[in-house]
C-alpha cells in the first residue's frame, strides 16, 4: 500500500420531469452543464459523456413529488 490519499470530486446531476430542467453540483458548487437536451432524450449518450470525462456513476434515485412531477438524480465521483 502506497499510503496515499485519494482525494474525490463528486458531482450531483438532478433531472426535473415537470420542467426539463437539469441542475448541477460539483463538490457543493453549482456547474452549468449544458447537456439538458442530452440528459432528456438520450440517456446513454450522456452517462458516456461523463465516463469519458472521468466520472463514474456510483449511484442513482428518484425524489417523487405529489404533483406527480419529482426530480431523478445521479452521483458520480472522479479521483482530482
Amino acid at each position: 500500500m502506497s499510503g496515499r490519499v485519494m482525494a474525490w470530486e463528486y458531482l450531483e446531476v438532478q433531472l426535473f420531469s415537470d420542467t426539463e430542467r437539469v441542475r448541477g453540483t460539483c463538490n457543493g458548487e453549482g456547474v452549468e452543464r449544458g447537456l439538458a437536451e442530452i440528459w432528456y432524450h438520450n440517456m446513454p449518450e450522456c452517462l458516456n459523456h461523463h465516463g469519458s470525462e472521468g466520472w463514474e456513476l456510483i449511484k442513482m434515485g428518484a425524489n417523487p413529488s405529489g404533483d406527480g412531477g419529482g426530480a431523478k438524480w445521479y452521483l458520480f465521483k472522479r479521483e482530482s
